[in-house]
């Protein structure tokens, strides 16, 4: 095979990589809309995505907390008064990355993503853990 056929072939294959997962995206976009579910959480392109109902503060110590009892080592950290950044590393050398942004007064938007490609069950996981500390620490 020659560079430029195995180019073309590397090309097509991502393209239809890329499509199938915008497929299934839409996919399951229907299906929960079928369903009638009211949740917001999506995942879309390695990112878990969730609007929280809390105040930004309060989701930032819960995070601390939910990685704390998850072992993650805190490697980067960036906060200003509405938005945070955090760079965690499990025991695997797996890198976590959450994103926090304050939408309003008492709602937090909350971006998760596990790994380089990201990892939907471990983010949902993670995310889960997160809603337990928030509704320990807003109580």
């Amino acid at each position: 095979m020659t560079l430029t056929r195995r180019s073309a072939l590397v090309l097509s294959v991502l393209t239809l990589a890329v499509l199938f997962e915008g497929c299934l995206a839409v996919g399951v976009g229907a299906a929960a809309v079928a369903v009638g579910s009211t949740s917001t959480a999506v995942y879309r392109r390695g990112w878990f995505r969730a609007p929280v109902a809390a105040p930004h503060y309060i989701v930032d110590k819960a995070l601390r907390k939910t990685a704390l009892r998850g072992r993650l080592i805190e490697r980067q950290r960036t906060c200003n008064g509405y938005k945070s950044y955090y760079v965690f590393q499990d025991l695997r050398d797996v890198k976590v990355k959450v994103k926090l942004k304050s939408i309003s007064p008492d709602s937090t938007k909350v971006q998760i993503r596990v790994g380089f490609w990201g990892n939907r069950a471990s983010s949902q996981e993670l995310f889960a853990g997160l809603q337990q500390d928030i509704d320990a620490l807003s109580k």
